[in-house]
């Protein structure tokens, strides 16, 4: 996770300061909770990105919108929005001369970071 990036262990302190029952829901029902607040995250990232460049009168093709809307990685979809809030194209968000661009691929072991736009969760 990149810094600043959510966790399962903050997703579990999050809900068990939510829910005061947390701790009797057992394994299977707290892994349930935990999943449902990352996918939570996960589409507020994806809403709130899109917010911005909504905002900053950028369009966003559908295609792109899908792809953003699909992301399941926390990490990559936390480096999009980063992306996103100075970005002046959707074309700068997976552009891999962007500062972040070396971050991720560091972070993810590759050589160039580049998302690949044709698999889910990218």
């Amino acid at each position: 996770m990149t810094e600043g990036s959510i966790s399962a262990e903050d997703a579990r302190r999050a809900l068990a300061a939510s829910y005061p029952d947390f701790a009797y829901y057992g394994d299977h029902g707290q892994s349930l909770l935990i999943k449902g607040f990352e996918q939570g995250y996960l589409c507020g990232l994806a809403k709130g990105m899109l917010k911005v460049f909504a905002q900053c009168e950028i369009a966003v093709p559908e295609q792109v919108r899908e792809q953003i809307m699909a992301c399941e990685d926390i990490p990559t979809l936390e480096a999009w929005f980063h992306r996103a809030l100075d970005a002046g194209s959707v074309e700068e968000l997976f552009s891999p001369s962007h500062p972040l661009r070396a971050e991720q691929a560091q972070l993810a072991g590759g050589a160039d970071g580049e998302p690949d736009l044709g698999e889910r969760g990218a």
